[in-house]
């Protein structure tokens, strides 16, 4: 069954590479979707996949990846927007 998540990271998430390594890790586990840095500091992610490959996706960045410091996970479920793939958004 298939799920789409709206997830909003708090912490030391900017400037330590985290869009590029949510983006390669969602395509690793063929997720689809988008990432982006927001204003205030946090990053937001629409991600798109299998309930399994979406839990599977959260437990990773709950480790904090990288030189990344993830303190907060806001999650909330979407309808489904039909993303294709997975995209940086700039």
């Amino acid at each position: 069954m298939h799920s789409q998540w709206n997830l909003l990271i708090a912490g030391r998430v900017q400037a330590v590479g985290m869009r590029q390594m949510v983006s390669e890790k969602a395509r690793t586990l063929g997720l689809r979707g988008t990432v982006k840095n927001n204003l205030d500091g946090t990053v937001e992610i629409r991600i798109a996949g299998t309930k399994l490959d979406l839990k599977n996706f959260e437990t990773w960045l709950r480790a904090s990846p990288g030189s990344s410091s993830v303190t907060v996970i806001r999650k909330f479920e979407i309808r489904d927007e039909g993303y294709k793939n997975f995209t940086i958004v700039i």
